[in-house]
């Protein structure tokens, strides 16, 4: 149940080309967010509105081949040679002095300079929770030291109307950071992520080197990677320079390196997510802890007790240390592997089998008492880890999908963007409920509100939780301080009445609900959070 508190290929490259009629960023159908300066192409609902921007992002890559493709797999070129201003809305170095001039842009919270001195990076930050100037920048820009700017989604409205949207399409958070880098210079040591990241080449230009990683890490890595040298790297798969309006992708894994040729600069926005969202991660909700405390309550197999002296012969020190009975266990394993496609019969059988010989493992003597043959502390052995195995392949009878899809779901809701402004919406976001009881209602954007039923264990009533993102802090988006104890607005609701009302709200989406299907009280609610649009009924309804 959902608490209330979160908890190598070579690379292909794209040339954009001339713009084709009809395609996402060539079509002309580009809107402008009211109050965030940010053009790109925008559908008439939230949904069309933030896949279109993907699309946009992209192009001419489609979606479907993106994913298909390259998503997670190899990295991605798209070159823009007649689009040069293509990121220029979004994030720009006049951009970057106007916010240092206008906020308290602290080092080592907001921003970070740092340069490459003999193959290493060193910082060249000023004290530590001090603000960083324009001046200082300029300063540092002309010694050949370059500037990180840290999420500046949480000073610029293009920035926070890029996560938004691209939050809202993926279900998962996003992150951004800006690098300057003066010419003929290195900001940063190679090194590789473990996000996906996208590269927007806003201004100049940048020679980015490609490497597969020195370290035996396999792909998709859970964390990112220790600075390396250029020494310790083979030749890179990939050498080229990202122009001006150029977006690279490099999935997580990828070991890059960028400098900045003489005679110019460079200035890109990175944007990345996947941040721990993996398979790996949902398993970790699936079954720490409800699954496993489900099972240990309702079935007494996990109950039992493990047998008697059992770190006599598990454990990688206590293997059998015989090359024979090593063999034969290596053997068995290997068998063991193979026979996952036996008959129903034959496994229950060896079920049989193995819980008999876990009884006959209870029986042996404790260490020092009598000295068991290796044989024994085979067979012991065995019949352990036929257990254990038996037990997990159970466990999944308790495994709860859905409840850890909620879970989170009300995770990411917590730490995601608040809403960004919309063209044509109104404070108000519709007449009030409170003053007309005939009215229809519909989400603002469905990936805004998270809804879910918690039982009591003990009472066995249920009640209906509906968590959003609209009081989430912009300031605090990606900030790693306090997160854990950040939490999603909340509504309760007594019972489960309203579930089938709140669910079709998410089934018609875009479409409209009569108010009187969720009551005059809950609509009203809803509306004063902000999380719902409503409009009178056309005459005749």
């Amino acid at each position: 149940m959902p608490s209330k508190r979160p908890s190598t290929t070579p690379l292909e490259a794209a040339s954009g080309g001339k713009k084709s009629k009809g395609s996402p960023a060539a079509s002309g159908h580009k809107k402008k967010v009211a109050g965030t300066g940010l053009k790109f192409p925008l559908g008439n609902t939230a949904t069309s509105c933030s896949e279109k921007l993907f699309a946009w992002l992209i192009h001419p890559v489609t979606v479907e081949q993106f994913f298909e493709e390259y998503w997670e797999k190899k990295p991605l070129h798209v070159k823009r040679p007649d689009a040069r201003d293509y990121y220029s809305g979004v994030w720009t170095k006049a951009m970057a002095e106007k916010t240092l001039a206008k906020h308290e842009c602290r080092f080592g919270e907001s921003v970070n300079f740092a340069r490459v001195e003999d193959g290493a990076k060193v910082m060249h930050n000023g004290e530590e929770g001090e603000k960083a100037t324009v001046e200082y920048m300029q300063e540092r820009f002309e010694e050949g030291v370059s500037c990180q700017f840290m999420q500046p989604q949480r000073f610029s409205k293009p920035c926070h109307a890029l996560m938004e949207r691209l939050e809202n399409y993926f279900g998962t958070l996003w992150g951004a950071n800006s690098y300057l880098t003066p010419a003929n210079s290195v900001g940063f040591a190679p090194h590789y992520d473990d996000v996906e990241v996208f590269m927007l080449q806003t201004e100049g230009s940048k020679r980015w080197r490609l490497y597969d990683s020195p370290d035996d890490d396999g792909p998709l890595p859970m964390d990112y990677s220790r600075d390396y040298t250029e020494e310790e790297l083979a030749l890179p798969y990939f050498d080229e320079v990202i122009e001006q309006g150029d977006l690279l992708y490099i999935p997580r894994g990828t070991v890059h390196f960028g400098c900045v040729s003489p005679g110019g600069y460079s200035h890109h926005l990175t944007v990345s997510t996947y941040y721990h969202n993996s398979w790996g991660e949902l398993l970790q909700n699936l079954l720490i802890p409800g699954a496993l405390a489900k099972a240990m309550k309702e079935d007494v197999a996990f109950r039992e007790g493990v047998p008697v002296n059992w770190m006599r012969y598990m454990g990688r020190l206590m293997a059998p240390v015989t090359v024979e009975t090593a063999a034969r266990e290596a053997g068995e394993d290997e068998d063991n592997a193979s026979d996952d496609d036996a008959t129903a019969e034959e496994e229950d059988d060896s079920s049989m089998a193995v819980e008999e010989e876990v009884e006959k493992v209870a029986r042996v003597p404790p260490q020092g008492e009598t000295q068991a043959e290796p044989e024994a502390l085979m067979r012991a052995r065995k019949a352990f880890k036929g257990h254990v195995k038996e037990l997990i392949a159970k466990l999944s009878e308790y495994v709860d999908e859905d409840d850890a899809a909620d879970q989170t779901a009300v995770d990411f809701i917590a730490l995601r963007t608040p809403p960004a402004p919309r063209a044509g919406e109104t404070k108000t976001h519709g007449p009030s409920p409170a003053a007309q009881g005939n009215l229809l209602v519909r989400w603002r954007n469905p990936a805004w509100v998270r809804v879910a039923v918690e039982s009591d264990v003990e009472t066995m009533e249920s009640t209906t939780l509906i968590f959003h993102c609209a009081d989430n802090k912009m300031s605090q988006h990606m900030m790693s301080d306090d997160a854990s104890k950040r939490t999603p607005g909340t509504l309760e609701i007594s019972g489960v009445d309203k579930v089938a009302a709140l669910s079709e709200m998410y089934r018609v989406w875009p479409d409209w609900v009569d108010m009187q299907k969720l009551g005059q009280g809950l609509t009203t609610s809803l509306w004063e959070e902000g999380v719902v649009q409503t409009k009178a009924p056309p005459e005749g309804m």
